[in-house]
């Protein structure tokens, strides 16, 4: 009976233990938390729409698939100028409850065992190749955005410079013009 007592006790506060260490992550990630939550239930929704345009499941998988190695492809190309819960909230959340590679493989496995070998090579090649495409689609578009932001942030420089020297030109035009400005000789004007 002591033993069971004490084994008990000691269950007990492990369990509390436990408890403690997990509630005080909760705690402390409660906004990454939140971010893939929220993420993860607007990818599902996404998908059930998805499977709702589609009466063909393979065609809805496909689309997923694709789409969610866009998106992914382009938060992790993004996240050093979008906040890390963002990031977390597509990658992690969004692009997980959107993309499907488990009923892509039972989809697959569906095909083998029909005897349906063209379309089971199809579907895969089809989804191996177009998701890889995505995610060299996203990269590209991703460098094109950073080279467009860069073009931007350079011209605003620019701008800024130009407008500086026209300030500081039009501030020693106007002192100048204030002190009665200067002759050809270098002598004042009229005092």
């Amino acid at each position: 009976m002591w033993t069971s007592v004490c084994g008990g006790t000691l269950l007990a506060v492990f369990a509390v233990k436990i408890a403690k260490t997990v509630l005080g992550f909760i705690y402390v990630q409660k906004t990454h938390i939140l971010a893939v939550a929220v993420g993860g239930a607007l990818g599902a929704l996404t998908r059930l729409g998805v499977f709702g345009l589609f009466e063909n499941q393979l065609a809805a998988v496909f689309l997923c698939n694709i789409a969610g190695s866009f998106l992914l492809a382009s938060a992790v190309e993004m996240r050093r100028h979008i906040h890390p819960d963002v990031v977390n909230m597509v990658s992690v959340g969004f692009c997980g409850g959107l993309s499907i590679f488990a009923s892509f493989s039972r989809d697959s496995v569906v095909l083998l065992s029909a005897d349906r070998y063209f379309a089971f090579a199809g579907n895969l090649s089809a989804n191996f190749v177009l998701c890889v495409l995505a995610v060299f689609a996203a990269k590209f578009f991703a460098s094109q955005a950073r080279a467009h932001r860069d073009f931007l942030r350079e011209r605003r420089r620019a701008v800024a410079r130009a407008a500086k020297r026209l300030h500081l030109d039009r501030g020693v035009a106007a002192v100048t013009k204030l002190r009665g400005g200067l002759r050809k000789n270098g002598k004042r004007g009229a005092e």
